[in-house]
């Protein structure tokens, strides 16, 4: 009963617009307006809910970069945040390469003191992690009883291992990224009521193109190529620091291909493919 509250209060951004109208159209859809259902849409509109986040948010590694991505973008959203390294071993090395804004987000919420009854727990780790764990870790959801318990984890095959399945029904909801997991979640045997697609955050005002390319663009593409460029669109980032770029030449409406080194700011990029 407490998912149209939960999806209405738990993201900013454009992460959050996706929850709000998910919320929107569950409310819409209900047939039945009894009193109890009415109450619980009307809760959207002034959720007052603690939320309690366990990750590896010190460890580095996919998960650890989801979770803070979720927490920041949350942390405004709850009446309060409270944040349990879990699920993957301290790594000193990844915390002290945090920026200190980041250390000290960390800090402040860890120390966070919330009402368990008023709780959300989110659990964001592999279900091997969750409560009773099969290793040493924080105890996800924790001994008293929270009042509404979600896994957020992945797999990235066409099944789940089979002890996942009943970690995974023992939660309130299990939140995974996409609609492929949640079909392979379902046809493992985890229960279709709890599986609800929650897209990976993007912090869209860091990583934007906007800032990859400097304001006249057109011109400096227009003298690289001796084309008119209308138009560029971002199709793949290489760990090496190298942006690529599918362009658009008002010459015959022909590609342009650019590969861009970005490791040492800006620098003139070279036609790496071209098709007339």
């Amino acid at each position: 009963m407490f998912r149209e509250v939960l999806l209405s209060s738990l993201l900013l951004s454009s992460t959050r617009n996706i929850l709000a109208e998910h919320s929107a159209e569950y409310c819409a859809s209900r047939g039945d307006h009894s009193s109890d259902r009415d109450s619980a849409c009307t809760a959207l509109r002034a959720p007052a809910l603690d939320l309690w986040w366990f990750g590896p948010v010190l460890s580095g590694g996919g998960y650890c970069s989801e979770a803070l991505a979720f927490t920041e973008a949350l942390h405004q959203s709850v009446r309060k945040l409270k944040i349990t390294q879990h699920g993957d071993e301290y790594n000193a090395l990844f915390f002290e390469g945090l920026t200190k804004k980041r250390r000290k987000f960390l800090q402040n919420h860890m120390k966070t003191t919330i009402d368990i009854e008023a709780t959300v727990v989110v659990c964001h780790s592999e279900p091997g992690a969750w409560n009773p764990p099969r290793y040493e870790t924080t105890l996800c959801p924790p001994a008293e009883d929270a009042l509404y318990t979600i896994g957020r984890t992945m797999f990235e095959t066409d099944t789940i291992p089979s002890e996942w399945v009943n970690r995974c029904n023992a939660m309130d909801e299990i939140w995974v990224p996409t609609e492929f997991h949640r079909q392979t979640f379902a046809a493992a045997g985890v229960l279709p009521t709890k599986l609800v697609v929650i897209p990976e955050p993007v912090d869209v005002d860091r990583f934007t193109p906007d800032l990859a390319w400097p304001k006249n663009r057109q011109k400096l593409l227009h003298r690289l190529t001796g084309r008119a460029v209308v138009g560029c669109v971002i199709y793949n980032v290489q760990l090496v620091g190298t942006m690529s770029y599918n362009c658009r030449s008002t010459h015959m409406n022909s590609p342009i291909n650019l590969a861009v080194p970005m490791a040492s700011g800006l620098v003139s990029p070279s036609v790496t493919h071209q098709m007339i």
